[in-house]
């Protein structure tokens, strides 16, 4: 399917309220529940829709545009930024593509997934797209001309989260099983066993991979070796290295008006650091070309800018 036209985007000031070190700027179309968000190379913020049509980017003042995607009933999920420089991400629902929103014109390409519904993005060290497929069983990788290529996963083993490895491979967490996955660029999967289900996983700036696991923060070597480390908090997700170093994640809690999270983050000595009041349950986050962390909080409809 061809490119559309980022002439017909929507674009809003979203207004700021201010929570302590929290600013969160509200998305003007309604219920669009942000998702996914990634720092993109204009220095502006990136994030999908879990139940709107549109890719959503936000400067970091807070100015809010909306690019409608073609396939108008689907939504938006999971994002990255490729290494073509655009804005990768997955779409669901009505039709289970991988989406590519050129930066400059803002024009958007689909590309439709051969098996599955995608589950998590990433752009790997080889200059491919990648992303998982649970229940596929699959892991797929798109070429810059949209190509796409599958690589089935042993029984028994369900993709979720994904990142690309400092050693030139992929690794990824699997909801099939206690495993942390390694994928070569040639499809080739080795498992290593670890004690809980893994969620969401990272590399850390001591070049290991890093993982959410419930009660625990996992380390696990290029080689397989894994170091666990208590969580602070009961149920931890989406894990991502922050700009000081450390590694930061959500931490599940409530609030005065509802769910609500805490940043929390720990060193790569595995020792617990700073936490941040994030406002409203955040789901996903990503640090900005401006030093701080931007949340998607989808049950507000709202982007959060958050001083570390």
């Amino acid at each position: 399917m061809g490119p559309i036209s980022g002439a017909t985007c929507t674009v809003s000031f979203g207004f700021p309220s201010a929570v302590g070190s929290v600013v969160e700027y509200s998305i003007v179309s309604e219920n669009v529940g942000p998702n996914g968000i990634t720092s993109g190379p204009d220095g502006n913020i990136w994030f999908t829709e879990n139940n709107g049509h549109n890719i959503g980017q936000t400067t970091p003042w807070g100015w809010i545009t909306e690019f409608p995607i073609p396939t108008v009933t689907a939504t938006t999920s999971g994002t990255t930024t490729g290494p073509d420089g655009n804005i990768w991400f997955l779409e669901k629902g009505s039709a289970n593509n991988i989406g590519r929103l050129e930066i400059a014109p803002n024009s958007v390409t689909e590309y439709p997934i051969p098996s599955g519904i995608g589950q998590q993005i990433a752009t790997g060290p080889d200059r491919r797209v990648w992303f998982t497929e649970v229940s596929a069983q699959k892991i797929g990788a798109v070429y810059s001309n949209g190509f796409i290529q599958e690589y089935s996963l042993a029984a028994g083993h369900y993709p979720s989260g994904i990142v690309g490895g400092p050693d030139g491979n992929m690794w990824f967490t699997d909801n099939g099983g206690t495993d942390i996955g390694r994928m070569t660029p040639s499809g080739v999967a080795t498992y290593f066993g670890i004690t809980n289900y893994a969620d969401t996983i990272t590399v850390g700036v001591d070049g290991n991979l890093w993982f959410t696991e419930s009660y625990y923060l996992g380390k696990m070597t290029t080689a397989g070796t894994l170091t666990q480390y208590s969580a602070p908090a009961p149920a931890t997700w989406n894990i991502i290295p922050g700009n000081d170093g450390a590694l930061w994640f959500f931490e599940n809690g409530s609030g005065p008006s509802g769910p609500a999270s805490t940043l929390g983050s720990m060193t790569t000595s595995g020792v617990s650091a700073a936490t941040v009041s994030a406002g409203a349950l955040g789901v996903s986050a990503t640090f900005g070309s401006d030093g701080n962390l931007w949340v998607t909080e989808s049950s507000v409809n709202k982007i959060a800018r958050i001083t570390p």
